[in-house]
């Protein structure tokens, strides 16, 4: 909020969501996205690749007993954001070996905070980026499973869009002229 406070006559509007699609019509100037590509019609820049984990409460963890391969995943209870196939498809990886497993979501939310907090009161495994999931295993209050591995997702790159106006949030609207016409 620092930045708010610096410059006194900027006014932002936050919104989080993963479903603007288009930034001109929604008045959006800047946008994080998680994407492996970014839209062509957008100006974008990379700024991280991003790591997932999965993790799950202490309790959940006592509840299973030792996960010791990706197969057990299948089993098991996800909370996760809504996968773009109806059943999803999780792909470990370790020393250069792919594992895919189908995993059952519980539940589904495009909220990081709602997911890792459901995990956080026993609800099941929740896939996570690791800058949410990093405190919450340093409190204790989630532990990684299948550490060893490294989670692919299809969604591994963090990037900043804007459009190609610089300010398309202020843009006047213009009428075009028709040509042949007065108004031409």
């Amino acid at each position: 909020m620092g930045f708010v406070k610096r410059f006194k006559g900027i006014r932002l509007r936050v919104l989080f969501s993963n479903r603007v699609e288009d930034l001109i019509s929604s008045e959006i100037d800047i946008a994080v996205r998680v994407v492996d590509e970014p839209p062509i019609d957008y100006v974008a820049r990379k700024v991280a690749k991003m790591h997932w984990h999965l993790c799950a409460s202490p309790k959940y963890l006592e509840s299973l007993g030792k996960i010791r391969s990706p197969q057990q995943l299948e089993e098991l209870d996800f909370l996760m954001p809504p996968p773009s196939k109806r059943t999803p498809l999780l792909t470990l990886e370790r020393a250069g070996e792919r594992q895919a497993v189908r995993i059952t979501t519980k539940l589904e939310s495009e909220s990081f905070p709602y997911l890792q907090e459901a995990a956080e009161q026993d609800a099941g495994i929740v896939l996570l980026p690791s800058y949410c999931a990093i405190q919450a295993v340093r409190e204790q209050k989630l532990q990684r499973v299948l550490p060893e591995f490294q989670v692919l997702q299809p969604m591994n790159n963090l990037y900043i869009l804007t459009a190609p106006n610089p300010y398309p949030s202020v843009q006047q609207p213009r009428c075009g002229g028709i040509p042949g016409t007065p108004f031409g």
